[in-house]
């Protein structure tokens, strides 16, 4: 079974291989390692200075303090945040030995408003710092242009600050309609309970209403004979005549009607007044516990925090330069790095086309990718750095 290449190899590989500074390899202006460079390098050192500018866009995920968001900002937005930011690279060398340094720090900060209506406003500053250094051991070298391999280690910061505003309307809001889906749940499980024994509440309360009507018909009949009687003393007939009457009342449909009338009246009434209740009752309680939902919605809400984190990737990788004319060149690095010790991979390359000003001065313009991702306690980076840079260096 065949291995796979490792990911450092096929990177640093492809990168000799497919680039211009392979090409050099047959010329006739390249030194190999085993030929020695000229006198006139190998007795002096050779410094270089090169401030930058980068322009960047970010892309990926950061998090802090159980705040975590996904972000995705192109150069432009960049710089309307950037409130300051310094790059630098240098770089001493002697013979076919060099010690390489690149640096920068920035600050960006901005704000606005989050959708979820819990906060009205949130403010961020975040920086950024990056040191590396690097020994370079030239491998190839010739009027043509060089090939150096590099290994070293970076060291970088991020420090993030988030201040956030609560929004006393979007906690009112997000409070009551909690409540209100509280209590709704609670009163539809209740007319669930209720509703699976209706038939039985309703036979016993109809049994219970026809009883008190029976029981006030069979006290106003007798009033009515009491009365007949007390009017129309010794008056048999009469009596027995009223009597039957009252016999006839009490039977009658109409007049245990008119009496169920009044009844069903009152009972509706009673019954309307237990629904008030009931309905007061839980207007309250949903009002109290809206009220509990703000306070511990207050009280947990972050509106503040800040962490930072640093570490330290080493790193291995090829860089060159090719001379297209006494003037133009092109350059060209890449490295990887971490492996899994203090993250699990960070990679890095970058292309520019160059113009030779005079001996001792030169510019450049390309186009630069940085890839990291780090997690340490409550604090995530794992971002994707890229955009065009543009360098003016000065050789002595």
């Amino acid at each position: 079974m065949n291995q796979r290449p490792s990911l450092a190899s096929t990177v640093l590989s492809a990168l000799v291989l497919s680039s211009p500074l392979a090409a050099m390899a047959g010329g006739k202006d390249i030194v190999p390692v085993a030929t020695p460079t000229p006198a006139a390098k190998d007795d002096g050192w050779e410094f270089l200075v090169k401030p930058y500018g980068w322009l960047t866009g970010v892309d990926g995920t950061l998090a802090a303090g159980g705040f975590s968001t996904d972000v995705d900002v192109d150069p432009t937005e960049v710089i309307s945040h950037l409130d300051w930011a310094v790059f630098l690279q240098a770089e001493a060398r002697r013979g076919r030995w060099g010690l390489l340094f690149d640096g920068f720090y920035a600050e960006i900060s901005g704000g606005g408003t989050p959708p979820n209506g819990l906060y009205s406003e949130t403010n961020f500053t975040q920086t950024q710092a990056m040191v590396e250094l690097a020994l370079a051991y030239r491998v190839l070298d010739g009027q043509a242009g060089y090939v150096d391999v590099f290994a070293g280690a970076r060291y970088l910061n991020v420090e993030i600050d988030l201040q956030a505003a609560i929004s006393n309307s979007g906690i009112r809001q997000v409070s009551e309609n909690a409540s209100a889906r509280v209590v709704e749940s609670i009163a539809s499980r209740a007319e669930a309970a209720i509703a699976s024994r209706r038939g039985e509440i309703t036979t016993a309360a109809d049994n219970k209403i026809q009883s008190i009507k029976d029981q006030i018909i069979d006290a106003i009949a007798p009033k009515i004979v009491h009365h007949l009687r007390t009017d129309n003393r010794g008056i048999v007939a009469e009596v027995a005549r009223a009597e039957a009457t009252a016999a006839l009342v009490a039977a009658s449909p109409d007049v245990r009607g008119a009496i169920a009338a009044v009844v069903d009246a009152r009972v509706a009434s009673a019954r309307a007044s237990v629904r008030g209740r009931v309905d007061a009752r839980l207007a309250a309680a949903e009002k109290r516990l809206a009220k509990a939902i703000e306070r511990e919605l207050r009280d947990r809400l972050p509106q503040s925090t800040n962490g930072g984190i640093d570490w330290i990737d080493p790193f291995v990788g090829v860089r060159g330069q090719w001379n297209m004319t006494e003037k133009l060149f092109l350059a060209g690095r890449a490295d990887i790095g971490a492996f899994g010790i203090d993250s699990f991979v960070t990679w890095q390359v970058a292309a520019s086309l160059g113009w030779q000003i005079n001996e001792a001065w030169s510019t450049e313009v390309g186009y630069r990718i940085m890839d990291q991702e780090h997690t340490e306690g409550e604090v995530t980076y794992d971002m994707n750095t890229s955009g065009f840079f543009v360098s003016l260096g000065y050789r002595f």
